[in-house]
């Protein structure tokens, strides 16, 4: 069965391409200026011939001729008359055509194929007598036009789909019938036909409604459970699955937990993007603080070993590890649209309190890089809300040393989903940082700084205009978590 079709196949793409050469030399030959003739075209409506007896054709089905008187008898035309050809494609219904010109004009029609001679009583007048010569010729062996078509005066093309004119030839071809007929029941498809043969007995309509009810009741299931649990196949499994009922497996994403209080931040969202419309969100500095480690980050997911067997690879080589309380360094910075501060790092077990926050960070990090770097351009101060961020002290100084800030009370809480330092710019670091452990809080140090400078600027500006956008999804989501709408 599956040689049959490739068969098939092949020969389907093989007289596609003669099809096409075929009228590119008919149209190349009766283009020359010798033939000024007009040329026919007709594009016959789908019909399916039968051969009733030895010289009737018929039609059923479609085309249906009704007030049409035709003669009675059939006669030749003068010899003076110059031939005309019925050219056409194999299998595009030349035969049909023949018997219908015949039945309703009375004149005989010919061929120049033999085997089409006892059908009709008109094949041997290849003179001019004959109101039209069938020919599937237009070219010899030569490249040159076939002596047939020099003799023409006139041609009617009969043109027919190519899919049905293929067919319907390739029919001929492995039928006893010497007419090609188009096969209505092949729609040129591949998948499978019915058949006889053993029934399957595995992949039955029984499994499948089986298979349907458990992910109804458990959608968390997986391919492999499944396979064991109906004594078959994880490849006979994963076939049900994918191509019977369609599905597709999706992963569980992390995101921030939202109360029904926090879900409200539709409301400030709404506020800070009518606030910073027509462009102010670029003038926006988000900062944020991480927790690193010396220990290698690695995606669970993505990092991955290539080898040709998993015994050839080495342990060590697909193992990372970890322990109960690495070494770890905090570490504070900000970016904005045109670019990035100075990295700060508060030592392990050092508790941030508001007048550390104000001495090592705004005073020590934030006011010696921003008064340079903007030179006088205003621009806006962002922040969470930690502890230390929204204390009374801390914002009596960001408000007197800074043109404009974001207030806590302004700033969606527990909302790292819009600071793009933490849906962005920190996994960014921490991926090039930290492709392997570190054996000091030094050498972090030093990886932190170096990758930090390397970010390119075209990522921070990319990831700064993402702000908008994400208010806007936020609103759409009205509060909830928006991350599969970005």
């Amino acid at each position: 069965m599956t040689f049959c079709i490739r068969k098939r196949l092949c020969i389907y793409f093989i007289l596609v391409f003669v099809c096409c050469l075929f009228i590119n030399q008919f149209l190349h030959v009766f283009n020359q200026d010798r033939f000024s003739n007009t040329i026919l075209q007709l594009t016959p409506l789908p019909y399916q011939i039968y051969k009733e007896s030895n010289d009737k054709y018929t039609k059923r089905n479609t085309t249906i001729i009704s007030n049409v008187t035709c003669p009675v008898s059939k006669r030749h035309r003068s010899r003076s008359q110059a031939p005309i050809a019925l050219a056409t494609f194999p299998g595009s219904g030349t035969t049909w055509l023949r018997y219908l010109i015949e039945e309703s004009t009375g004149y005989l029609t010919a061929t120049i194929y033999d085997r089409d001679n006892e059908n009709f009583k008109g094949s041997t007048f290849k003179d001019g007598r004959s109101i039209a010569i069938k020919t599937h010729l237009m070219y010899n062996e030569f490249k040159t036009p076939h002596p047939f078509m020099l003799e023409y005066g006139k041609a009617i093309i009969l043109i027919r789909h190519p899919r049905n004119s293929i067919i319907a030839e390739v029919n001929r071809e492995f039928s006893d019938n010497p007419l090609g007929f188009m096969d209505l029941s092949w729609n040129g498809e591949t998948s499978d036909r019915p058949r006889s043969g053993r029934p399957r007995s595995i992949r039955t309509p029984l499994l499948k409604k089986s298979v349907r009810e458990k992910i109804r009741y458990n959608p968390k299931r997986s391919v492999q459970k499944m396979a064991n649990e109906c004594n078959c196949s994880t490849r006979t499994m994963g076939r049900l699955v994918h191509d019977d009922l369609g599905l597709k497996s999706y992963k569980f994403r992390k995101a921030q937990l939202l109360s029904d209080v926090n879900k409200k931040r539709i409301e400030k969202c709404k506020k800070l993007r009518e606030r910073f419309r027509d462009g102010r969100h670029l003038d926006i500095l988000f900062t944020d603080e991480k927790l690193s480690t010396v220990e290698c980050s690695f995606n669970r997911q993505n990092d991955r070993v290539l080898c040709s067997t998993s015994k050839g690879i080495s342990p060590v080589a697909r193992i990372v590890k970890r322990t109960q309380k690495p070494a770890s360094v905090m570490v504070w910075g900000g970016i904005t649209a045109t670019g990035r501060t100075s990295l700060v790092f508060i030592d392990q077990g050092v508790k941030v309190n508001p007048e550390k926050y104000i001495q090592d960070i705004l005073e020590g990090g934030l006011e010696p890089w921003a008064t340079p770097h903007f030179q006088g351009r205003h621009w806006i101060f962002q922040q969470d809300s930690a502890p230390a961020h929204k204390s009374k002290a801390t914002q009596t100084w960001l408000k007197d040393h800074f043109p404009e800030i974001i207030s806590p009370v302004e700033w969606p809480a527990s909302s790292p989903d819009l600071n793009r330092m933490d849906f962005s710019i920190w996994s960014i670091l921490e991926s090039k940082a930290c492709v392997k452990p570190h054996k000091s809080l030094e050498a972090l140090r030093a990886s932190l700084v170096r990758e930090w400078h390397l970010i390119p600027q075209e990522v921070l500006s990319a990831s700064s205009d993402c702000f908008y956008k994400r208010l806007s999804s936020c609103i759409q989501a009205k509060g909830d978590i928006f991350e599969g709408l970005v």
